[in-house]
């Protein structure tokens, strides 16, 4: 692949990463939301260095070790703003949707309790849930690298980006769908189970309560969490890593088997309903078909590269 046909996907992703922190930013003007950045200050300078640094390969014409730094510089810098984002969503203090979201399930035929008794059942069944659920920050990590690696580059480019878009979309459904979850709802909690770890589905209430009380609040590193129910952002990354890693053929398989498993962790170990889960697979289909129609559509690529010879 001729590197100067990966400047556009280069130029896109950084890009919307810009525009990202500007309209979060004044976003934040308006919101009782701040944030100390003197916490955020780690996860600021290591894309200074990576940016550099993929500057410094692509000079040296070492093309992979330059994408790869910019991939995860580009994932690094999203992270303030999609964790903004979802702070944002939460402090305009919405009804909390509990009943509704529990009647969605009803109504689909599911049985909260009886799937979560039958995976508390068996020990090794959790533990392989538990696992799944915790791997995510690293698959965040490993996806576009080994994407680049196998020089799927414009897969790669829309991962990133389609991940920040996903958070984005998300945070936006979830303003109407604020939920303190199953576990809080239905009044669970560790000493209730066997073999399932609860922790997560507790460790978000804290930082959700006090964001929607209007008053003002300091999102700090140390206390950053995931606290969107509906759609589920853990499910949609699933589905967003199987997509992205579907063209690779000899790991297509082990990431379907393992990102399924860390879909229905959602479930059983995040205090979210199966609609939350549905709805993610739902936001991650719109989230493709944009990232595909920007990265990996020939016809549109040409046009906008080429476009008197496309046009003529």
């Amino acid at each position: 692949m001729i590197w100067n046909d990966l400047a556009r996907e280069s130029k896109l992703l950084f890009s919307f990463v810009f525009l990202s922190w500007i309209l979060i930013g004044v976003l934040l003007l308006i919101s009782p939301v701040d944030i100390d950045f003197i916490s955020f200050a780690p996860l600021l300078v290591l894309p200074v260095i990576l940016y550099v640094a993929a500057y410094y390969y692509l000079w040296r014409d070492e093309k992979t070790l330059s994408a790869m730094c910019e991939m995860i510089a580009a994932g690094w810098l999203l992270l303030i703003p999609v964790l903004a984002s979802t702070y944002l969503a939460m402090s305009i203090g919405m009804p909390l949707a509990d009943q509704e979201l529990m009647a969605m399930d009803k109504a689909i035929g599911f049985n909260w309790y009886a799937f979560i008794n039958a995976v508390d059942q068996f020990s090794l069944l959790a533990k392989v849930l538990d696992f799944s659920y915790i791997t995510f920050g690293y698959q965040m990590f490993i996806v576009p690298l080994l994407l680049v690696k196998v020089k799927k580059f414009n897969r790669a480019y829309a991962f990133i980006l389609g991940y920040g878009l996903l958070c984005y979309i998300s945070s936006f459904i979830a303003i109407w769908y604020p939920a303190l979850g199953t576990y809080a709802i239905m009044g669970m909690d560790q000493t209730n189970f066997q073999n399932i770890n609860v922790q997560y589905a507790y460790h978000f209430l804290e930082s959700f309560n006090a964001v929607r009380t209007g008053e003002p609040f300091v999102l700090a590193l140390g206390v950053a969490s995931g606290i969107l129910t509906f759609p589920s952002v853990h499910a949609g990354v699933a589905f967003l890593i199987i997509w992205a890693m579907w063209d690779v053929k000899f790991l297509r398989y082990p990431f379907l088997v393992l990102n399924i498993l860390m879909a229905v962790s959602a479930v059983s170990h995040s205090n979210h309903y199966l609609v939350d889960i549905i709805m993610g697979a739902g936001v991650t289909g719109l989230t493709v078909s944009i990232v595909s129609y920007l990265f990996l559509n020939s016809k549109i690529k040409l046009l906008i590269r080429q476009p008197a010879e496309a046009l003529s």
